[in-house]
């Protein structure tokens, strides 16, 4: 992986057709027309791809938010400018976005998870806006939204196609939106857990969960959480249409992921979560390093029952 990074990195700060200026690093509300939502380019190419792409932006902004400098949980997004005449939507930039800016750019969504309040004061505190001035710039937002959502677009990602990157074939891509949809329009209350809210936590970036019942006890199942995964949700049991019993992933009850995430390990580097991984005891290990995580160990910690976080 290190060496697809240096890759990347000998484009410097800005890659092959890319408008760093492109919005310039102002905060505004992101209009994606109705056909086009979840289009993004995570959903359309392999987790190490983005993982590719996204370390190199955090790396070139000097892993900061490009909004308001926040250094923790930070994320990349996509800029995309709307031809209306030849109707073509073309990612045009990337940035680095904290959690907080990425999910404001993204208001729609974020309401629909429940964390609008959240996030508005989030905008209120890095815009210095007035609760009237952030109505009017919603409203003129909505009024794009609608104007933009009677075209049908042409999607043009040669931004990353141009540097190699691998995509997913268009069944892919559309399977994977169709998933991410009803992810996100279905997410009533997913989030509450015997009287527990634990949106706090994962708004900040900590976990993801799904809940099943087994003989009238609730049974956790934890999934760890990539930095950028947008709030990603998996209710394998509601989705797949499975009985429990036929469940062959590790589950926790409650209590016991109550203990583990409290049982908190800072990580600083591959080698330090690599032997922590050897030892199979429930954990929460806190990667506070700016390295790789592959998907091996993503995985060996997920049938270890360890929950991974990142600061």
């Amino acid at each position: 992986m290190k060496k697809q990074i240096d890759l990347l990195s000998e484009y410097g700060d800005c890659l092959p057709g890319e408008d760093r200026l492109f919005g310039v690093n102002k905060f505004y509300i992101d209009a994606i027309p109705l056909k086009s939502h979840y289009h993004s380019l995570r959903l359309m190419m392999p987790l190490s791809q983005w993982q590719r792409l996204r370390l190199y932006v955090i790396n070139r902004a000097n892993s900061k938010c490009e909004f308001c400098g926040n250094s923790s949980n930070l994320q990349a997004h996509e800029r995309w400018h709307f031809d209306e005449v030849n109707k073509t939507q073309k990612a045009l930039r990337l940035m680095c976005l904290c959690r907080g800016c990425h999910m404001g750019v993204h208001i729609g969504v974020t309401t629909l998870l429940g964390y609008f309040n959240e996030v508005k004061q989030h905008v209120l505190n890095i815009t210095g806006w007035t609760e009237n001035e952030f109505s009017a710039h919603l409203n003129q937002s909505g009024e794009e939204y609608q104007r933009l959502s009677k075209i049908k677009w042409k999607i043009d990602v040669s931004l990353v196609n141009n540097i190699g990157i691998l995509m997913y074939n268009k069944k892919k891509i559309e399977e994977n939106i169709e998933k991410k949809r009803n992810e996100v329009e279905k997410s009533d209350s997913k989030y509450l857990m015997a009287g527990v809210d634990y949106r706090k936590e994962i708004f900040e970036g900590y976990i993801v969960f799904c809940t099943l019942k087994r003989k009238r006890k609730i049974i956790l199942d934890s999934l760890p959480l990539f930095i950028d995964s947008d709030l990603e949700y998996r209710d394998y049991y509601a989705a797949k249409k499975i009985k429990p019993e036929e469940i062959d992933f590790p589950t926790m009850p409650l209590k016991e992921f109550v203990a583990t995430y409290h049982n908190v390990i800072a990580v600083a580097n591959e080698h330090q979560l690599s032997e922590e991984l050897k030892t199979a005891h429930p954990k929460r290990l806190l990667i506070s390093g700016n390295f790789q995580v592959s998907e091996d160990l993503i995985e060996r910690a997920f049938q270890n029952s360890i929950l991974l976080s990142f600061s």
